[in-house]
């Protein structure tokens, strides 16, 4: 289920992702911005959004309440019998408890940390210049100024019997093009290419970042050369 197209969904996709430490890291940082701090699937916002929609049809239950099995039972139902409790039902027993279900579930999944996150005071959002600002946690805190994530990208497992073609430190050349490069550097053993730019040593990558995280990855950084300058792809010389 899900690999055709006519089946595909997002709890697939989801499912595998999941996986994936990186994808996790990104999920359990969705986690926390929407189940805690006032966030949109903590209690109140939801109690909030489920009023105003309860609101918007509650004349209407009046008459969609003729539609409950008035035939079948003695009492017919109506809006402030039936309808009516259960709303506060939700409200008072349900909402309250429903974002901490679900953060559990989370966790015992795997899919968001155990280890309670650092408290900030002011919590989030802009502060005046010169505000004092407060972090807690039951550990080291590592932070930036400029919103770049200090941490680290991990990485995935490997997959079993797999076998490595390139290994990260191999010496490579790279060429950012500015115009038109001959066909010659494709696979030919005999290709110059000592004016390549040469990068050494792990963790080996090669191109930008931009925010995503993955600056760990990223030996040589081009993007003065390529970001918002130049569409063409560079070009990687490999000797294995």
């Amino acid at each position: 289920m899900g690999r055709q197209l006519s089946q595909s969904n997002l709890l697939w996709f989801h499912s595998h992702l999941i996986v994936h430490p990186e994808y996790r890291m990104r999920f359990a940082g969705r986690v926390y911005k929407y189940l805690f701090d006032d966030g949109l699937l903590t209690p109140q916002p939801c109690i909030d959004r489920f009023m105003a929609r309860a609101a918007q049809i509650d004349l209407a239950i009046i008459a969609e309440s003729a539609r409950w099995g008035d035939s079948k039972i003695g009492k017919p139902r109506t809006r402030d019998d039936d309808w009516l409790p259960d709303i506060n039902g939700m409200v008072q027993n349900y909402f309250p408890r429903r974002t901490t279900v679900v953060l559990n579930q989370f966790k015992s999944q795997g899919w968001y940390p155990s280890v309670d996150p650092p408290t900030l005071s002011p919590r989030a959002g802009h502060v005046a210049p010169g505000s004092a600002v407060q972090m807690q946690a039951v550990r080291d805190i590592y932070y930036t100024l400029d919103g770049a994530d200090p941490r680290l990208p991990e990485k995935a497992a490997p997959v079993a019997g797999g076998q490595i073609l390139v290994a990260e430190n191999a010496l490579k050349r790279v060429l950012v093009p500015t115009g038109d490069v001959a066909d010659a550097w494709k696979g030919g053993q005999a290709f110059d290419d000592s004016s390549w730019k040469l990068v050494t040593g792990s963790p080996g990558g090669i191109g930008y970042e931009r925010g995503s995280g993955y600056q760990g990855y990223i030996s040589l950084d081009v993007g003065p050369q390529m970001y918002a300058i130049t569409p063409a792809a560079i070009s990687v010389s490999l000797s294995t």
